[in-house]
């Protein structure tokens, strides 16, 4: 608790993000206490958490991928996972802890989730002042953000069965408006994996360590910066790529507004962000 007040984080925030964290841990435990007699909870959301705890228990099994038909590979370096330096020490501990390994997965998650949703908290705090980062923190954790209310009003003028209808014109209208303002490329924070949620921490607590650098200066949080990003590019490279291009805009952002014989330094700073973060794209 020291920290978040180190941090200067609302209690409000602390309390959303912790319900967040809750909700999976609060639906297994519905499950579990609701199981029919006879009947084993094995856990999983869908079927890709099949192949995730598989991944967490494949030392047991010498690394061996399945799912690699034509060449034989080891979990640890097959193309079909997005990156095994989340699942394989997971799963190590969860064998070492002596915890059911989608007991483990979910626990985690919801520390992530917790972790994820202060971070965002940080990072809308670098770019506006305390009450609007307020109000567009509960915009983005409590309604999807404006596609979120622009769906919600505009059924309101709608037939509401259809609202919740997806066969009907009207509902898939309303959620491609939803998917266009929101959901691309950014997963709802209720279901995110790990290889989403940790990828997305680091690639944003690169981005708070870059601005502030930018903002007031610092070698240790340009450092910083270039760390979080090799992490973001070891986790999901995509999103690596993703952030170093926003950071990218960020510094130029930067340099247009003071100039650029002035603001010559910032720019070479990415240099050094990029070259710490080449680290991450060697797993």
């Amino acid at each position: 608790m020291k920290l978040l007040r180190s941090l200067a984080i609302p209690k409000f925030v602390i309390v959303i993000a912790f319900l967040y964290a809750l909700y999976y841990p609060f639906l297994y435990l519905v499950l579990y206490l609701s199981t029919p007699a006879g009947y084993t909870l094995v856990g999983g959301r869908s079927m890709d958490d099949g192949i995730l705890l598989y991944f967490m228990r494949s030392f047991q099994n010498d690394f061996a991928d399945p799912w690699s038909y034509l060449l034989p590979m080891k979990t640890y370096a097959s193309p079909s996972f997005t990156t095994p330096l989340i699942y394989l020490p997971l799963g190590y501990l969860a064998y070492l802890m002596r915890i059911p390994y989608f007991v483990m997965d979910l626990l985690v998650q919801a520390l992530a989730n917790f972790v994820f949703l202060l971070v965002i908290y940080l990072f809308i705090g670098g770019f506006v002042d305390r009450r609007h980062t307020n109000l567009a923190f509960l915009l983005f954790s409590l309604s999807s953000g404006s596609g979120g209310f622009i769906y919600f009003l505009l059924a309101l003028g709608g037939n509401y069965e259809s609202f919740f209808d997806p066969s009907t014109i009207y509902h898939q209208a309303m959620e491609g408006i939803y998917d266009f303002f929101e959901t691309q490329g950014l997963i709802p924070i209720t279901t995110m994996r790990l290889y989403y949620t940790f990828p997305l921490i680091c690639g944003f607590l690169e981005l708070i360590c870059f601005k502030r650098f930018l903002d007031s200066g610092g070698k240790g949080r340009l450092i910083l910066s270039g760390l979080f990003l090799g992490l973001t590019f070891a986790f999901y490279p995509i999103h690596g790529i993703a952030f170093a291009l926003i950071t990218f805009l960020m510094a130029a952002v930067s340099i247009a507004k003071i100039g650029f014989r002035q603001n010559w330094a910032k720019l070479s700073s990415l240099s050094v962000v990029y070259t710490i973060s080449l680290a991450g794209t060697l797993p």
